[in-house]
């Protein structure tokens, strides 16, 4: 967000895109915590080209392991930040990624873990096991963990996250959503949420006959809920059925 000018620009940035024609979905992804001021987070939730959807990687909780990891926050940072995002906007999704098995990680930092996850509940997560790569500041690191340990404790986080991520589907069966077409399936369209970046999120099948063109973002009636993704049909139909 510093880019060419050594202070932050984003929002500013942000706020010109939202400004250009044609534009109708403007999505942020990767931005890590210390770079969501309290201004961004304003631009974010008053400009309407802007999904309420941000992709804030905090990789961890514990601050003992943010600390051995190098970041610039620590969980009250991170807390503060996440409560700022939710009050600001009543539909904000947040994805956020983790990273399981770094070294050191105890069992008690991977408990914190767990429990954070279970009690913010993000709309979206991605979680991967540490890999020591030969030649990082990390893989010269004492106490490297098992890769069995690594992967354990990622699979534990997953399968927390499953049961939050169906949940609020569930509550979305019945509902009618915007959606953005992204391509032909055998039985319709695969498209997205705004609560759905590209290759990393959910999808939503439209089930439809009519063709539809990529790009364009259409209203859907939510049917039912399958794992990550949901099925529905265009609202326009629905009300035919």
């Amino acid at each position: 967000g510093e880019d060419l000018y050594g202070e932050k620009k984003l929002p500013e940035l942000l706020e010109k895109l939202c400004a250009v024609d044609g534009l109708q979905w403007i999505r942020l992804l990767y931005a890590y915590p210390e770079s969501v001021t309290d201004e961004l987070i304003r631009v974010l939730a008053e400009q309407e080209k802007i999904v309420k959807y941000i992709d804030m990687p905090i990789q961890h909780i514990s601050d003992s392991v943010l600390r051995r990891m190098g970041r610039k926050t620590g969980r009250e940072e991170i807390e503060t930040t996440l409560k700022k995002l939710r009050a600001a906007h009543p539909d904000f999704s947040v994805r956020t990624t983790l990273i399981t098995g770094f070294p050191g990680e105890t069992e008690e930092n991977y408990r914190e873990l767990q429990d954070f996850v279970a009690a913010y509940a993000f709309e979206r997560l991605g979680v991967f096991p540490y890999s020591r790569e030969e030649g990082t500041p990390a893989a010269r690191l004492p106490d490297q963990l098992p890769r069995e340990i690594k992967e354990r404790r990622a699979e534990g986080i997953m399968a927390l996250q499953m049961d939050i991520h169906m949940s609020r589907n569930d509550r979305l069966v019945g509902k009618t959503i915007p959606v953005i077409v992204d391509q032909k399936t055998p039985e319709g369209y695969a498209g997205r949420s705004w609560a759905d970046a590209p290759d990393v999120d959910g999808t939503v099948f439209i089930q439809t006959r009519n063709k539809l063109l990529p790009g364009t973002i259409l209203s859907v009636s939510v049917t039912r809920a399958e794992g990550y993704d949901l099925v529905g049909v265009l609202a326009s139909e629905a009300e035919e059925i």
